[in-house]
Order: structure tokens, then C-alpha cells, then sequence
């Protein structure tokens, strides 16, 4: 079954944050082949960004992208009422973009902590607070998807601070489904395990057959799996999911502690 066969997104207009590369380039593709507009935004990949423009609108879709560091709320309101002049208005998002650096603890600095928070936490909650006003001004019934973390539940060596930022964004998921439901709009989460990419065997040494060894489904998780989530997330198939957190890890933490 294709994607579109299970649900879709014509007419609707989605915003991807980070969609020009690795999961926000895939999530992009992902809601353009089940027939949504897609604008994706970007912080230093601009060429990245125009070249997914380009290969979204060859799917037959309206695309654009637009410029945003979103861990300064004025540029999340400009751009938040930009994207709406552009596409008339926003029926998705899907706060996708973030900062994942290894750190040991005795080593963050307080830059190093307070980036972490700019990005992986303020930005998303303040984009969000900025398109949700976008939906309630236009009496949109959206959805806002937020890209979470096994390790905001779970303990992590040397991304301790990304880990606590990802916490927040969990209850930041929960608080906003609650104050936002009233308004007709969903919140929502997913959190991914390992996501196969190129290079990630360098990272780690065995990294692979130990995490394919712990995980029931025997593997690393796959960028278009995250797309998938999010779709469903976003969709009318999920009209009754608010303030939840889907793990797509192929059950990773269901492994046995002592086996």
C-alpha cells in the first residue's frame, strides 16, 4: 500500500523545519507523495533547501523554503506570518529541526548548554507558539508534530543536555495538547531510535550489532519510517491522538535487562 492509498494531505499546507536534509528532507518527501504542499525551513543549507524545493515541486506539489533560526521568536513570527501570505495558511507543522552534539558531562560549558537549549527546546516551543497562532487566527483545525528522543526518558552518555532538552520538549507535547485542544489543534511526538544514515557506522564501533541485537525487529530504524510517524501523526487517521509520544525505535527499550 502507497502512502497516499492510506491517507491524504491534497490541499493541505505543511511545514517542515530542517526539511533540507537527513529526517526533515525525507519527512518533506514524505508529505509530498501523499499530495501536501511542503515549506521547509533552514538555517545554513541554503543550496541544500533550494534543491529540495526543486525536487518536491517536481512531485507536483507547491514548495518553498525560508530562512529561520528559530531560537529567536521574532524571526518565528515573521517567518510563521510569512509562510502564511505564501501558502494562505499552515495546516501542519512538523518541528523537525535540532542540534545533536556529544558532550561528557564535566565538559559542557554554559554555551554549550545554553545552544543546546536555543535550538533543541526554545526554538521549538516558541515556532510552535508562533504557527499555532497562525491556525487560530485562521480557525485552522491543525496539527503540530515534534521530533522527541529515546533519550528524553532514558539516560544517554555524553548527551546528557540534549536528553534534558528533548524531556522538555515531552512535556512541552503534553502542556500544549491540553491548552491547544480547545482550538481544534493536535500535539503530538515521535521519538526515533538509531536512524541509519551514511557514515553512522563510523560514529561507534559495533554500534549496529549491538543496537540490532537489542531491538525485536533486529535493526536500525529508517528515515522514511520517522516520515511515516509523522504522517499518521498529522493525518485525520490520528483525529483522536493528542498529547502522546510514539516511540519508532523497533522496540529497542523492551530489550531484557538481564539476558
Amino acid at each position: 500500500m502507497s502512502r497516499k492509498e492510506f491517507v491524504t494531505f491534497e490541499g493541505k499546507n505543511v511545514v517542515v523545519t530542517g526539511g533540507a536534509k537527513g529526517i526533515g528532507a525525507s519527512i518533506a518527501t514524505g508529505f509530498a507523495e501523499v499530495g501536501a504542499n511542503v515549506c521547509i525551513t533552514y538555517l545554513t543549507n541554503e543550496a541544500k533547501a533550494h534543491d529540495k524545493v526543486a525536487e518536491l515541486k517536481a512531485m507536483g506539489v507547491d514548495a518553498d523554503a525560508f530562512k529561520l533560526d528559530h531560537s529567536d521568536p521574532k524571526q518565528c513570527e515573521a517567518v510563521s506570518k510569512a509562510i502564511v501570505k505564501r501558502f494562505g495558511r499552515i495546516d501542519s507543522l512538523v518541528n523537525n529541526a535540532g542540534t545533536y552534539p556529544w558532550c561528557a558531562l564535566m565538559e559542557i560549558t554554559e554555551k554549550v548548554w545554553d545552544d543546546m537549549f536555543d535550538t533543541n527546546t526554545k526554538g521549538v516551543f516558541f515556532f510552535s507558539q508562533q504557527v499555532a497562532k497562525r491556525m487560530i487566527e485562521a480557525g485552522t483545525h491543525g496539527s503540530i508534530v515534534c521530533i522527541s528522543s529515546l533519550s528524553a526518558t532514558n539516560p544517554t552518555p555524553f548527551i546528557m543536555h540534549y536528553g534534558m532538552a528533548k524531556a522538555a520538549i515531552d512535556m512541552m507535547i503534553r502542556c500544549m495538547a491540553v491548552e491547544l485542544g480547545p482550538h481544534g489543534i493536535r500535539v503530538n511526538g515521535v521519538a526515533p531510535g538509531v536512524i541509519d544514515a551514511p557514515g553512522i557506522d563510523d560514529g561507534v564501533p559495533e554500534w549496529r550489532a549491538r543496537y540490532s541485537s537489542r531491538a525485536p525487529v533486529g535493526r536500525f530504524g529508517k528515515p522514511e519510517e520517522i516520515a511515516d510517524a509523522c504522517i499518521y501523526l498529522a493525518s485525520s487517521r490520528a483525529s483522536n491522538i493528542t498529547g502522546d509520544i510514539i516511540q519508532d525505535s523497533g522496540g529497542v527499550l523492551l530489550a531484557p535487562a538481564f539476558l
